[in-house]
């Protein structure tokens, strides 16, 4: 009896030189110098897409899908190649500060756990998807001070984080998916 394998799939990660198959191969572009060959150039008339990912406390990058009000200026998941950057969000180490403890029900057992919150600041780079050239950087302060209704936290560790204000990283982001090059 012959066995099949699973096809393997590859993970690309940052710093590496990829040919994008997906959007989330845009990943590359964040940290050291990783590019998307078959990227669309950031150059010419507005508008320039965007792929966004956060950094997880797991420390790799996973594609965001932001619930901005403009979306517009985001790469189109059915275009592989039509992103032009790739904007990078990771929590700045060290800028963590306690708001409260916010009460969180587990859903499964009902019981509820005093979580602290924490605000904390933002570092947003943006890159090149086709050439890994950073283009800027900015930072994003969270200004959610209301405790969240659910949350995912280490329970060995209970912290949860405000998540970086959707309305400031739209305007920031604003001037480099608008601009003519």
């Amino acid at each position: 009896v012959a066995e099949t394998q699973a096809p393997v799939v590859s993970t690309p990660a940052p710093g590496e030189t990829v040919n994008a198959v997906a959007l989330d191969d845009y990943k590359v572009a964040c940290g050291t110098s990783g590019k998307v060959t078959n990227a669309t150039a950031y150059a010419g008339t507005a508008i320039h897409p965007i792929v966004m990912f956060e950094k997880g406390s797991d420390g790799k990058y996973a594609q965001s899908v932001l619930d901005i009000k403009d979306k517009t200026g985001l790469a189109d998941a059915t275009k592989v190649t039509s992103g032009q950057l790739v904007g990078c969000i990771a929590m700045k180490t060290g800028s963590e500060k306690k708001l409260k403890s916010c009460p969180i029900t587990d859903p499964a057992t009902k019981v509820v756990t005093n979580v602290d919150y924490y605000s904390t600041t933002y570092t947003v780079d943006v890159y090149e998807a086709k050439t890994g050239t950073k283009v800027t950087t900015f930072e994003n302060v969270s200004v959610a001070t209301d405790c969240p209704t659910t949350a995912v936290y280490d329970k060995v560790d209970p912290k949860i984080y405000a998540k970086y204000d959707l309305t400031t990283l739209e305007a920031s982001l604003k001037p480099f998916v608008t601009k003519a090059l």
